[in-house]
């Protein structure tokens, strides 16, 4: 029924957020909470659009997650600490109330009328679970706010008060996490008991099933088109991870030049890639596993998904290497930071084949799925008239998705050439973000193309 998966997405947000860093991510929770939607969207249309709401909030929650990141290695140590760290819990904090309350609230009420409508009697109503919900995650955004708040208007430059601020903010951040933390399990408790009461109620269980299974035989091919739209929208997101930006975050360099996250990355960039590419790589293998069964070349994808995930890992390990002892401006003046940095490049380079790889095969699965899913099903009484639109049509969008694929291998090669050339002319991360993003873009239409057509073939 998909309760099992919204429940388990909820074990993801119990949890109180430190500042924003939150060790159980939201974004995770949000996934599976979608995930869990899709079966329920089939016997309850009603469901559709909080589905949708979701996977807005699972981007979000990814904004968040990489902002905690930028964060953490971004700013820490600089002077502007306790504001940046404010800005970001207050900003976070605003959204969650407008996005994340709202629609916490409306999937209760949701779960609430699905199960009025398969029997559950009205001593299962969540009326004082949902107000309890609203108050739970109202103080999860606000609480983190408060120690940034108070630290940065009691500021002093005496060395002293200083010390006890920070501590006065640890003892305060600390505090608050368990105050969120005893709520957060209370909330859960809650929530799971009312998802055991609704999974034992046989008369539920029953009238839910029978209304799926009358909705599932009047649109079988709904399983299909889900699929398919999951994998090509995740398809076009990925693209966006693969853009890298890095930063300089140490002080190691030949020249004793401070590392700073605003004035370093354009002069003197470090190894650390705030947005690494095994984000990139995870995403795709979960576009696989998206069309698991509509995969026609199951073998080779497979094991092109495994290199590519590999040599992200050694290519991110090789950076993360090289940033722990040396910056650029140590290359060319130490023995010991040409080494390293020859394995950053070499670790790049089998990166970047080993994309074009996973990219080929990627690309002729979609094809595949072009040529069997997409325009209309309908056939016309002049059938050959139809069958030359609809060649024309998987022609065209197969020439649209291998132009994406040679702005991918332009990407990839332009990628390696600024790794390569990076410790000479710092201006070439311009250059890398530039074709990557065109990459992205042309994706994206593709895709946009594409769903259109696989819409029209499975119209509702």
């Amino acid at each position: 029924m998909g309760f099992g998966l919204i429940a388990l997405g909820f074990v993801f947000l119990f949890n109180p957020a430190v500042c924003i860093y939150d060790v159980l991510p939201d974004f995770i929770g949000y996934l599976l909470i979608f995930r869990g939607l899709l079966k329920t969207e089939i016997a309850f249309s009603s469901t559709e659009k909080m589905r949708r709401m979701f996977m807005h909030l699972t981007w979000f929650g990814v904004i968040k997650f990489v902002a905690s990141i930028v964060l953490y290695f971004g700013v820490k140590g600089a002077a502007d600490d306790d504001a940046s760290a404010l800005v970001f819990t207050f900003v976070f904090f605003v959204a969650e109330m407008v996005f994340l309350v709202p629609t916490m609230l409306r999937l209760l009420g949701q779960i609430s009328d699905v199960g009025i409508r398969c029997g559950i009697t009205s001593a299962l109503k969540m009326k004082g679970l949902r107000t309890y919900t609203g108050i739970f995650f109202v103080l999860r955004g606000f609480l983190p706010v408060v120690p940034e708040f108070f630290t940065l208007s009691s500021y002093e430059v005496n060395v002293m008060k200083d010390y006890f601020r920070v501590v006065r903010r640890n003892i305060l951040t600390l505090g608050f996490a368990l105050i969120v933390l005893i709520l957060g399990i209370i909330w859960l408790i809650l929530i799971l008991r009312y998802f055991g009461k609704m999974r034992k109620n046989k008369v539920f269980v029953a009238t839910f099933n029978e209304k799926y299974d009358m909705e599932f035989s009047a649109n079988p091919n709904v399983f299909v088109k889900r699929s398919l739209l999951a994998a090509l929208s995740i398809f076009a997101v990925a693209f966006g991870f693969n853009i890298d930006f890095y930063a300089a975050l140490n002080d190691r360099s030949i020249y004793n030049e401070a590392a700073n996250l605003v004035t370093k990355t354009i002069t003197d960039w470090g190894m650390v890639n705030l947005i690494p590419d095994i984000i990139c790589a995870v995403i795709l293998i979960a576009m696989l596993i998206a069309t698991v069964k509509h995969n026609k070349f199951v073998g080779t994808l497979s094991l092109s998904a495994a290199g590519y995930l590999a040599a992200t890992v050694f290519s991110y390990i090789t950076e993360l290497t090289f940033n722990s002892k040396f910056v650029m401006d140590d290359v060319g003046y130490r023995k010991q930071a040409d080494i390293l940095y020859s394995d950053v490049c070499i670790s790049n380079c089998v990166k970047g084949i080993a994309f074009v790889v996973f990219l080929l095969f990627i690309t002729l699965n979609l094809c595949n799925i072009i040529n069997n899913h997409t325009g209309q099903a309908v056939i016309n009484i002049n059938s050959d008239a139809h069958s030359l639109r609809l060649r024309r049509l998987h022609r065209e969008l197969r020439r649209k998705l291998w132009v994406a694929f040679a702005f991918g291998c332009v990407s990839a090669v332009i990628s390696v050439i600024c790794v390569v050339n990076m410790p000479y002319i710092r201006q070439m991360w311009m250059l890398d973000m530039a074709f990557t993003a065109i990459h992205w873009a042309i994706t994206a239409t593709t895709v946009g193309s594409i769903r259109k057509e696989l819409l029209a073939r499975y119209e509702d």
